[in-house]
């Protein structure tokens, strides 16, 4: 089977250095995909080219937790660019690009993934559609809560700490 190409892009009214914080900080991640995909232990550091992390994931917390690597193989915090090899769970290839932008009125994240597992390609293409697509909300509440905390520019991110599911 050969490998399925996403693209997706969401709007939001935030600055994009306050969205790219967001997409890039593990807590963040954990709290954007919500219930969808439980993730075993992450990185108590911040995100950087380089980083391999070895965890597990379950599919709602229910479906039998399963290996997980994750190699973050460009990131650059200048230009708003991310780039992850990812693979387990039948799942052979997981390519994915994040792309921050600034707009107009607020930002865009630019999603790009590309997938490979097998005979199940069309399914995980599919569910990731779907996971991306869920990422918006929370990443919308997220960014409010950033808009409306009073904190240093240079402070952590304590937003992402809070879990509000």
């Amino acid at each position: 089977m050969m490998a399925t190409m996403i693209t997706m892009s969401h709007d939001y009214d935030a600055p994009a250095r306050e969205l790219w914080r967001i997409a890039t900080d593990w807590n963040c991640l954990r709290r954007a995909v919500g219930k969808m995909v439980i993730f075993g232990p992450l990185p108590d550091e911040p995100m950087h080219k380089g980083q391999v992390i070895r965890t597990t994931v379950s599919l709602f917390g229910v479906l039998p937790a399963f290996a997980y690597t994750l190699k973050i193989r460009e990131f650059d915090a200048t230009a708003m660019h991310l780039e992850t090899s990812e693979s387990g769970g039948g799942i052979d290839r997981w390519e994915h690009t994040i792309d921050v932008e600034s707009r107009d009125h607020g930002s865009r994240l630019s999603d790009k993934l590309v997938i490979s597992a097998g005979w199940m390609t069309p399914a995980t293409a599919l569910w990731a559609r779907i996971m991306l697509s869920c990422r918006h909300r929370p990443r919308r509440a997220m960014l409010s809560e950033s808009q409306e905390a009073s904190k240093p520019a240079d402070g952590p991110f304590i937003a992402c700490l809070t879990d509000k599911s």
